[in-house]
């Protein structure tokens, strides 16, 4: 005679020998699946890593089913995705946000940060376009000591009498 055929969600439990038939056991849900017919074991699931989500859970007649954690979002490899926040972003695929650095910004669930526009600065972590601030215009009587830069504004210093001069409202010495 044939040997029993394990149906789907279960797996073999103990061989067959000359006096007896196979035994099949129920899989542990969550724990081990068996997708087909067959004499096989059940199959322990598949574990989503850090850096997916879980797209359907396992039963015991089919395997857990994981996908790329989604842009915005930072992921544990369990079936939920948490948005990165304004001024913190991630690519699809890589489970965690990372803090936009200084002179960048991001909206939550940015996928990357945007640069500020020339003229402008900001701090790490900016959440907006509006966080990128205009340079300073020095003003009269003190002249430009450093330019400005996406990560700082323009440093303003007075003027020496007799060595240099500054008009109304420049930005330069």
């Amino acid at each position: 005679t044939k040997w029993r055929t394990c149906g789907v969600g279960t797996g073999l439990g103990s061989p067959g020998s000359s006096v007896r038939d196979r035994t099949c056991v129920a899989c542990a849900t969550g724990q081990t699946y068996s997708a087909e017919d067959s004499a096989a074991a059940c199959q322990a699931v598949l574990t989503c890593s850090a850096a997916q989500l879980e797209k359907r859970a396992p039963h015991a007649g089919a395997n857990r089913e994981c996908a790329a954690c989604p842009e915005g979002h930072a992921c544990n490899g369990s079936a939920t995705a948490t948005g990165c926040a304004s001024g913190w972003y991630a690519a699809a695929g890589v489970g965690a946000c990372s803090q936009c650095g200084a002179g960048y910004w991001a909206a939550a669930q940015s996928a990357s940060c945007t640069a500020c526009t020339a003229g402008t600065f900001s701090a790490a972590g900016s959440g907006s376009e509006q966080d990128c601030t205009v340079w300073r215009t020095c003003p009269p009587g003190q002249g430009l000591k450093t330019e400005g830069s996406a990560t700082a504004d323009r440093v303003c210093a007075s003027c020496v009498a007799g060595t240099s001069w500054s008009g109304n409202d420049n930005s330069f010495a």
